[in-house]
């Protein structure tokens, strides 16, 4: 059955191959405006991003709103244009009027994409005065690639001298402080960050990153053994790393990469392709949780049909808190026994045990529907026991698995909403059960997620989501789990003062028990480059639960940041 639907994934890309070359006008403006966002064109990325909100499915939709949040695009957007309810008619208006708007002021590539974008969803008047400046011959002398129908995809003949290389990055000083008896410093770190992007001719560009910390708090403390000193003090890491080749109707990223197939807020539910780095349990974003892993991605659009197929021939493993450590994992023992560590067992680095998976996803009326199947390991360490008298001996290993999922989504009235569905099938659970030899027990068991996001009028963005993982054939010995489990998850977010304050919560609760995270941050812009965040860690709960084993780890924190 397993080896059966990734031969169904692989049938559906050769036989979509055979199919007319045509390509979304959708995807090759999320294309080119994250591109152009890499490269530091923000104008152009901007102009992209704003024609996705009314061409765009509901997950580009939602890619859209976010990076335009973003403080390098949001300068100069009026807020109503994906804030507030509108017809299409009255967007394609707007659209209209910001086309002729940036034509006015010579900017003919902006105009380009708003004059498209109403060729895509405006009526009769609208689109003959659109094409009335698309035949413009300012305009004209923009290459201009026909699409299917009307559509067409706006790119310059040559890219831009200063576009083979753009250089951005950031410093950042963080402190936190542990609230939690016994109160102390538990980090001191100074982090440095680096890319380069650009683009060598239309269809080919690449990125480079890494990133350097250290830890100073211990240096200035000795409250942490030497193990997780060695871990934790000093990290050096390449970062997203490879080259984008475009083609036609087809996409290919080669290179060291995050692929992300779920877009749940606080906890993982369907994205589940990299490896993380939990040493901080799920406090830092996301895009540093994910663990960049060399990979190839190749992706086939043909008009709402999408087709990847990824292949990681290098797995790599989450990365977890060494015991004593801020944030490392309980693990079982009985009372009395002493806990000792035998050495990990990683898989080894070879052909067979490289990772491969796709995702099959149809946009129909609105609506996004997505399938996905990986055969993978299971990157969280799962730990077998051996017991001699006094001493029990934990080994992490890392089994094979083997996922498979369900995503969707659809916007009504500016509200989206989601759904992701993940089967585990025989995934190793850690056992209390003494008589168990090894320690662990397999079972399936499924997580769900359905939520839903919206930006009220007065720019509060906010999301909604409720979780449930369910475990089949349990047995009540399993190690911190339970038959059912139900997660909610509240996010809020308002920017004020012309978006220089910017205070946010998220709020994840157990519907059957006290376990609770909470996490409320304030961050400020005091200039360009410069930015403060004061923020504190709350974590509630039995010790058996996913936050309450953290309850003595409660932290205030502050980061300072300076872009370039």
């Amino acid at each position: 059955m397993k080896s059966r639907s990734l031969s169904f994934l692989v049938l559906g890309l050769l036989l979509s191959a055979a199919l007319s070359e045509a390509n979304t006008e959708s995807q090759r403006y999320l294309r080119n405006a994250l591109h152009y966002y890499e490269v530091g064109n923000y104008e152009k990325s901007k102009g992209y991003f704003i024609a996705l909100l009314s061409i765009g499915t509901a997950r580009e939709i939602i890619l859209a709103r976010r990076y335009l949040r973003k403080r390098e695009l949001s300068r100069g957007i009026s807020r109503r244009i994906y804030s507030q309810p509108v017809s299409p008619l009255k967007r394609s208006q707007y659209f209209l009027e910001k086309g002729i708007e940036h034509y006015q002021a010579g900017d003919y590539q902006g105009a380009l994409n708003y004059f498209n974008a109403v060729l895509g969803m405006g009526n009769a008047d609208q689109c003959a005065m659109a094409q009335s400046y698309l035949d413009k011959p300012d305009l004209h002398d923009l290459e201009i690639t026909q699409e299917t129908g009307r559509e067409s995809e706006i790119e310059e003949k040559t890219p831009p001298r200063e576009a083979l290389l753009n250089l951005s990055g950031y410093l950042q000083e963080e402190t936190a402080f542990r609230t939690s008896t016994p109160s102390q410093l538990s980090k001191l770190r100074s982090i440095g960050y680096l890319a380069g992007a650009g683009q060598w001719s239309r269809d080919l560009s690449y990125k480079v990153s890494g990133r350097l910390w250290y830890d100073g708090v211990y240096d200035l403390s000795d409250h942490y053994p030497k193990p997780v000193s060695d871990d934790q003090k000093t990290d050096g890491e390449l970062r997203d790393t490879y080259v984008d080749i475009s083609h036609g109707n087809w996409d290919a990223r080669l290179g060291k990469q995050q692929i992300v197939w779920g877009e749940a807020v606080g906890l993982f539910y369907a994205d589940v392709v990299n490896a993380k780095d939990l040493r901080e349990f799920v406090l830092p974003d996301f895009e540093f949780i994910r663990i960049p892993e060399w990979s190839s991605d190749i992706e086939y659009t043909h008009e709402d049909f999408h087709a990847e197929l990824v292949w990681l021939p290098f797995p790599e493993m989450d990365k977890v808190g060494r015991p004593g450590s801020e944030y490392a994992f309980v693990q079982p023992s009985p009372p009395g026994a002493h806990l000792a560590y035998g050495p990990e067992s990683d898989p080894a680095q070879s052909l067979e045990n490289s990772e491969v998976g796709g995702r099959l996803s149809y946009r129909m009326e609105g609506w996004d529907f997505g399938v996905f199947h990986l055969r993978t390991w299971d990157k969280f360490p799962v730990y077998t026991t051996s017991v001699q008298p006094g001493v029990v001996t934990l080994t992490a290993m890392h089994p094979r698995l083997t996922i498979d999922g369900a995503t969707f989504s659809k916007e009504v009235r500016d509200i989206v909403f989601k759904g992701e569905f993940v089967y585990n099938w025989q995934k190793y659970f850690q056992s209390t059960d003494p008589t168990n030899p090894t320690g662990v027990v397999p079972k399936d068991y499924v997580d769900y997620l359905l939520g839903a996001d919206y930006m009220f009028p007065n720019k509060l963005d906010t999301a909604l989501q409720v979780g449930q993982r369910i475990i089949r054939d349990y047995q009540s010995d399993l190690f911190q789990q339970r038959t059912v489990r139900t997660m909610v998850t509240l996010w809020l977010k308002r920017p004020f003062w012309g978006d220089q304050l910017e205070p946010e919560v998220l709020l994840i609760k157990d519907l059957n028990s006290t376990d609770v995270m909470v996490q409320p941050k304030i961050s400020c812009k005091l200039s360009s480059h410069w930015r403060v965040t004061l923020g504190v860690d709350l974590f509630g709960g039995p010790s058996e639960g996913l936050f309450g084993e953290f309850a003595d780890r409660n932290r205030g924190y502050t980061e300072l940041r300076f872009d370039f």
